[in-house]
C-alpha cells in the first residue's frame, strides 16, 4: 500500500461558531439494495427477495472475489 503524505492544504475560514444541534437521519421500516448497479461486480445473492434480514447481515458477494460481501445497511 502506498504512503501518501501531504504537504499543503486549504485553509478554510469559517466564520461564527457551530450550531450544538445534531440533526439524525430518518429511520426506515424498509430499504433496499439492487446488486446489479454496483458495477464491475457479479453477485451472488444470499438471501432472497423479499427476506428480512438484520443490521450488518451479508445479503450478496462478489463472485469473482468471494472474500468481498455487501452488508445490510438498515
Amino acid at each position: 500500500m502506498p504512503h501518501i503524505k501531504i504537504t499543503k492544504g486549504h485553509d478554510l475560514k469559517i466564520s461564527g461558531i457551530p450550531d450544538k444541534n445534531i440533526a439524525y437521519p430518518a429511520q426506515y421500516s424498509t430499504v433496499a439494495i439492487m446488486p446489479n448497479d454496483f458495477r464491475g461486480v457479479k453477485p451472488k445473492l444470499l438471501v432472497k427477495e423479499g427476506d428480512k434480514v438484520d443490521i450488518g447481515s451479508p445479503l450478496f458477494f462478489n463472485k469473482i472475489n468471494p472474500e468481498v460481501k455487501w452488508a445490510s445497511p438498515g
